[in-house]
């Protein structure tokens, strides 16, 4: 299960993750991968931050 925080003027649009038997909202900000993949789109106005966070894994910070 991975977990999306967003900050500043960012707006979340949607998750997917290939699978064509996934029956899990698009809109939420949490998502199993499918075979290790996750996507997720957001946009963005100017400057940004996203965590993400995987059980049992470290959290990943990206600025965009």
């Amino acid at each position: 299960m991975r977990e999306i925080n967003l900050f500043d003027k960012t707006v979340f649009l949607g998750t997917g993750n290939g699978d064509p038997s996934s029956h899990e909202n698009v809109k939420c900000n949490y998502r199993r991968a499918f075979h290790g993949k996750l996507q997720s789109i957001f946009a963005v106005c100017g400057n940004t931050v996203i965590e993400v966070e995987i059980q049992n894994m470290q959290k990943v910070t990206i600025q965009l």
